[in-house]
């Protein structure tokens, strides 16, 4: 299959601006391939994060999430990313879905 990142808005973040919605939940669906060549150990990579931090900063009440992070990173799960908490005191110990075996 092909890998995906996903990213989730809903109508309950107040502070987290760049995730709220008014319309309910939704979940923006993109092929991991998009990042190729943007990990954090690419200059490329280096200066979109720095942008996107940069103008999350200005938008945001809440400073970015911890668990944000490279999609390159093994030391970083994904899922943690797909709906951040309101706050940064919050994380979320383990994935909320069931793993499922490889068949």
């Amino acid at each position: 299959g092909e890998p995906l990142f996903l990213v989730a808005r809903a109508p309950f973040y107040e502070r987290r601006r760049s995730r709220h919605t008014p319309h309910g939940l939704e979940i923006t669906v993109q092929p991991a391939g998009v990042f190729e060549g943007l990990s954090g150990m690419s200059e490329e990579g280096q200066y979109a994060r720095s942008v996107i931090r940069d103008r999350l900063a200005e938008y945001d009440s809440v400073p970015s999430h911890p668990d944000s992070g490279d999609y390159s990173d093994p030391r970083r799960h994904e899922w943690k990313q797909y709906m951040l908490p309101e706050t940064n005191a919050e994380s979320v110990a383990r994935c909320p879905l069931p793993e499922r075996s490889r068949r």
